[in-house]
C-alpha cells in the first residue's frame, strides 16, 4: 500500500514543481525521437448513416507515450502548435507527424505499416503542405 502512495506523490510533485509550461513542453518535445516511435492505425467501424458526418474511419494511436497525459498537461492547441514546428527536424519529424494525426483526428490509413523512410519518400511533402495549411487555419 505504501508503495502505491509513494508513486502518486512523486507524479504529483513532478507536475507541481515544473518550471513553467514552456520549459516543461520543451523538455517533453526533446524526448521525441523518430527511432522510438510506436503506433497502430485503428480501423473504426461506423453504423451506416449516410446523412451524418462520421469522421475518419482510420485513426492513429501512438503507444510509445501517453498522448492523453500530454494533452492534459500542455493543452491540445499548444501541443499541436509546437509539434508543427518539429516537422522540419529530421530527428523528430516523423514522430511529430504521427502525433499530429492522432491529436487532430486526421484519417491515418496511409500511415498503416509505414516507416519513416517510406514516409519521407512518398508522403512527407504532401503532409507538410497539409500541416502548413492547418497552421494557417489556426492563426
Amino acid at each position: 500500500m505504501k508503495r502505491h502512495i509513494w508513486c502518486l506523490v512523486v507524479v504529483c510533485c513532478a507536475v507541481l514543481h515544473s518550471d513553467g509550461q514552456s520549459r516543461s513542453i520543451d523538455s517533453f518535445l526533446n524526448t521525441l525521437d523518430n527511432a522510438r516511435l510506436n503506433f497502430l492505425v485503428l480501423h473504426l467501424l461506423h453504423p451506416p448513416a449516410p446523412a451524418v458526418e462520421q469522421g475518419p474511419r482510420n485513426r492513429v494511436s501512438v503507444y510509445s507515450f501517453n498522448v492523453d497525459s500530454a494533452v492534459a498537461i500542455f493543452n491540445k492547441d499548444t501541443l499541436v502548435r509546437r509539434l508543427l514546428g518539429l516537422l522540419y527536424n529530421d530527428g523528430k519529424d516523423w514522430y511529430a507527424n504521427v502525433l499530429l494525426y492522432q491529436l487532430t483526428g486526421r484519417d491515418a490509413l496511409k500511415l498503416e505499416g509505414m516507416k519513416r523512410n517510406a514516409w519521407e519518400k512518398e508522403y512527407k511533402k504532401t503532409d507538410l503542405d497539409y500541416w502548413e495549411a492547418y497552421r494557417r487555419r489556426l492563426n
